[in-house]
């Protein structure tokens, strides 16, 4: 009987563990494949879009739902509906509201709380264009690029002065002063005066090939995922928070 070396049988066991320890996270963990960042040109970071999945932690368990322009929020028609006035709400986590139902979103409150007291005909739409890590800057860019073709009547920035600040430059925000580096876009101050800079034309050194804020971590791999998740959530909180 031929008899395998030690080394090969002790590989065979951790492979073997492994395995079964994979198939065992993937049957009790949540993949939160949904909860992710994918690169965007102009403003860094969005979500997904067109994409809807489970989104679970010890805490909650929400779905999350992006529509066609990647934000947590019905599809918008460009011709305004007769009768409507539009508030475009920007905003980052708090007013993308994750952590709980579409219903309870900001967005949603402020625009049933609106409504109740006019009654028909008259009809609110708060559009949620809450990112979550979105800063002043990408905010701006967002409504010039993206919102300002759907007329709100109002817009509506929300700040938050514990992250909002540090945002909106690139060196308070990364630690350098090199553009090329930029993983969103900032604010420049030259001559006393404030402009918003773009993004270089390549994409970030912290993004995977396929465009996925996921950077060595293979998204379907559940013991990577756990492994590298504070790894992950450090990158994460510098680029996005």
């Amino acid at each position: 009987m031929r008899k395998f070396h030690p080394w090969v049988l002790s590989l065979c066991g951790i492979f073997a563990a492994l395995l079964i320890a994979e198939l065992v996270a993937r049957v009790v963990l949540p993949s939160n494949r949904i909860n992710r960042y994918v690169y965007d040109p102009v403003l860094g970071h969005a979500r997904p879009r067109g994409e809807s999945g489970t989104y679970q932690t010890s805490e909650f368990t929400t779905t999350l739902s992006f529509n066609s322009l990647g934000f947590r929020d019905k599809e918008w028609n460009p011709m305004k509906p007769p009768g409507t006035f539009r508030i475009a709400l920007l905003g980052d986590s708090y007013v993308e509201g994750a952590q709980v139902s579409e219903q309870e979103v900001f967005a949603r409150v402020l625009e049933n709380l609106l409504s109740e007291p006019l009654g028909a005909p008259a009809r609110i739409e708060v559009m949620n264009l809450g990112v979550s890590g979105y800063g002043t800057t990408q905010e701006m860019e967002l409504l010039r690029t993206k919102v300002l073709r759907f007329e709100p009547d109002l817009v509506v920035l929300t700040f938050l002065s514990g992250n909002d600040i540090r945002n909106n430059s690139l060196v308070l925000d990364q630690g350098t002063s090199d553009w090329k580096l930029a993983a969103r876009p900032y604010f420049d101050l030259k001559s006393g005066d404030l402009s918003a800079r773009p993004l270089q034309a390549q994409k970030p050194w912290w993004l995977d090939p396929t465009g996925n804020i996921e950077f060595s971590t293979r998204p379907d791999c559940c013991l990577f995922s756990i492994l590298e998740s504070p790894k992950r959530k450090f990158l994460l909180h510098s680029f996005t928070a």
